[in-house]
């Protein structure tokens, strides 16, 4: 989106260039994905002088934590290991993000927006990192902050643009929460049994 000739060239994040913070952000994924594929590959040396760093410098029981941590994570990242496998999930995750931004475009003209396709990658992708971060349940309220700033950069009326985040969120957030509630009934499971931590086990 920051790359099309449609995006505004003069915007700014508190006074830096955005097309400058996302290249930046570019590089810094890119070293992290790299270091990542680095690590899953050869886990022991790395995962031992974590732990070696963290008890030196943190109270045990912390350190354990940070290092257990670490060991989801590096078993979260097995995919890496596999080619075929990582592809795979590259070419699912473009295939949803694309539906995804396919519908944020959909919605851009049934509000009648005047903002190109592309909009839709660079608004996905603000709100990405918004609801990254822990916030309210169901991003209530950080979905419309990132809708409002990143529609702003097409000039876009803020109520306009609010109208617009709310209608998209109540109509994707809704029927995915009543769809849950549903599948929670066939199972014959309860919201306190998953509180619990043992909806597992009630489902088996």
């Amino acid at each position: 989106a920051i790359a099309a000739p449609s995006f505004p060239r003069d915007t700014l994040v508190q006074g830096r260039s955005l097309a400058g913070l996302a290249t930046a952000a570019a590089a810094l994924f890119g070293a992290i994905l790299l270091f990542a594929l680095i690590v899953v590959h050869r886990p022991a040396p790395w995962l031992a002088l974590l732990g070696r760093v963290t008890h030196r410098l943190l109270p045990t029981r912390l350190a354990d934590r940070l290092t257990h941590w670490a060991v989801g994570i590096v078993d979260g990242l097995a995919v890496l290991k596999s080619p075929a496998r990582f592809a795979g999930v590259v070419a699912w995750s473009l295939v949803v993000w694309g539906v995804n931004a396919a519908a944020f475009a959909v919605c851009f003209r049934a509000f009648g927006l005047d903002v190109p396709l592309e909009a839709a990658l660079l608004l996905q992708g603000i709100i990405g990192f918004g609801v990254a971060v822990p916030s309210t349940p169901g991003f209530i309220g950080v979905f419309e902050a990132a809708t409002r700033v990143t529609l702003a950069v097409y000039a876009v009326d803020p109520n306009r643009a609010v109208s617009y985040a709310l209608t998209y969120h109540l109509t994707t957030f809704l029927p995915i929460t009543l769809l849950g509630l549903w599948s929670l009934s066939r199972l014959h499971l309860r919201l306190g049994e998953l509180r619990e931590g043992n909806g597992g086990g009630a489902g088996a």
